[in-house]
């Protein structure tokens, strides 16, 4: 990118803001990847340095860092410490500042080039040419998390959406992929992207997932992705109901159907299917949103779990079902 733009009229006129970032590393353009606003302050980064500004843009003045700063980018916020990725064959390959961007020094313990850091309660993670990174010490120590994904992923952008962690592979097997154990197992969600489609970024919105990619905008129902949930045609039921799954003993996939009333009251709109294990311990929520009602269908997964009991437990308000299924491996 050629610099920094502002607009102050939703996008019809642009005005270039790039006053104080310096032109570099051989090139003829300012060439700044990103930009990022917290307490008021933005940040960018360029060839030359990471910049901040005070004033909305007006002027950018260099941070003070350890190392070289060429194009970092993907800032994030997480628990007082601001991240900023790098995706560089040379180290360092991450920053982080303690004092919202004054000074910067390397993120220790990441070992590869990083495309994108992702914040959430507890943890933080770092998308990478090498596959998706999990700290749960604020950055001090970083575990591997990329089974079943790609070989050598380029993890380019995270989002969570009711407890499922959405995060999409760049290059090394281009496509999208959730985990509902913290990347412990990946399972791909791509179909419906073109084949070999370049994925840049996610986003959650009105109920959607979007794929940024090379081929253009892509979007899916958050609920298809989740839990490949689906309405089904018919008559609205009279009550609430949950149905034996089929088939059972299954392996390693069963349905699960339930149905919703017409008069179910606002307070119990909210509709939860739980799986849990034979000691009662919960393992994964197939279903946590407000439905209309009407019949549906939920597809489980079980490919990363052991041979074994399970029951499943539909409840929404005061009303609860629970029914025993076997899965045989």
């Amino acid at each position: 990118m050629d610099g920094i733009y502002k607009s102050t009229n939703a996008g019809i006129s642009w005005e270039k803001k790039s006053s104080g970032i310096i032109i570099g590393g051989g090139s003829t353009f300012e060439y700044c990847n990103s930009i990022y606003e917290l307490n008021g302050n933005l940040f960018t980064g360029a060839y030359t340095a990471i910049y901040r500004s005070t004033n909305g843009g007006e002027s950018w003045i260099p941070a003070n860092i350890t190392g070289s700063a060429v194009l970092a980018k993907n800032f994030t916020y997480h628990n007082g410490i601001l991240f900023a990725a790098r995706e560089s064959i040379n180290t360092p390959y991450a920053y982080k500042s303690t004092d919202n961007g004054l000074n910067w020094s390397t993120a220790i313990g990441i070992n590869y080039p990083t495309i994108t850091f992702f914040s959430e309660t507890g943890k933080i993670w770092a998308g990478t040419i090498h596959g998706a990174w999990l700290s749960t010490s604020d950055g001090t120590s970083w575990s591997n998390r990329s089974s079943g994904l790609p070989p050598d992923p380029y993890n380019s952008g995270f989002v969570r959406v009711n407890g499922v962690l959405i995060s999409s592979v760049k290059f090394g097997g281009s496509g999208i992929f959730k985990t509902t154990n913290d990347g412990l197992n990946w399972i791909e969600i791509s179909e419906g992207l073109p084949f070999l489609s370049s994925i840049e970024k996610l986003y959650v919105y009105n109920g959607k997932i979007l794929a940024v990619t090379s081929a253009g905008l892509y979007q899916r129902n958050i609920n298809e992705i989740i839990t490949g949930i689906e309405p089904q045609a018919g008559n609205t039921p009279q009550s609430f109901a949950l149905y034996q799954n089929y088939p059972n003993p299954f392996n390693p996939k069963t349905m699960i159907k339930f149905s919703i009333p017409s008069n179910v009251k606002s307070e119990m709109s909210n509709v939860k299917l739980i799986i849990f294990d034979v000691l009662g311990r919960e393992i994964i929520i197939l279903v946590n949103e407000s439905l209309n009602p009407g019949e549906y269908e939920v597809e489980w997964d079980a490919s990363n779990y052991p041979s074994g009991v399970y029951y499943y437990k539909l409840t929404s308000g005061n009303y609860f079902e629970t029914r025993k299924m076997i899965l045989i491996k």
